[in-house]
């Protein structure tokens, strides 16, 4: 039996040793990137997302928490502007940053996701 027991501790002590070794490898950032087409014309889509002002509108996360508080930091519109939430459990806290806004085009942006993450 206590051979079992010796065998055992050195099958779990190299998956530890797998985990932590695979963990230094392992990125720490992450991209994610996606489009889709939209039925609308351009103006009307461009100032649905180009202003955060206008996030309200069409937000989702505002079923989940109605009293959200919202805070927009910089210049809506232009690269450097920031739209910071905290809600309640379902929705979390974080933030979006504008990094690049091509009009009609593109529009570029980091999201942080402070908490529950």
């Amino acid at each position: 039996m206590k051979r079992f027991f010796v065998f055992l501790g050195i099958i779990i002590g190299l998956f530890l040793v797998f985990i932590l070794i695979a963990g230094l490898f392992m990125p720490t950032s992450y991209h994610f990137e996606r489009s889709t087409m939209i039925r609308a014309p351009k103006e009307e889509v461009w100032k649905n997302i180009s202003l955060f002002s206008n996030f309200e509108r069409w937000d989702p996360w505002k079923v989940k928490d109605p009293h959200m508080k919202r805070t927009i930091t910089g210049t809506d519109g232009t690269p450097g502007a920031t739209y910071s939430w905290v809600g309640n459990d379902d929705v979390g806290s974080g933030s979006q940053v504008y990094r690049k806004l091509v009009p009609y085009e593109f529009v570029a942006l980091d999201l942080n996701f402070k908490e529950p993450f």
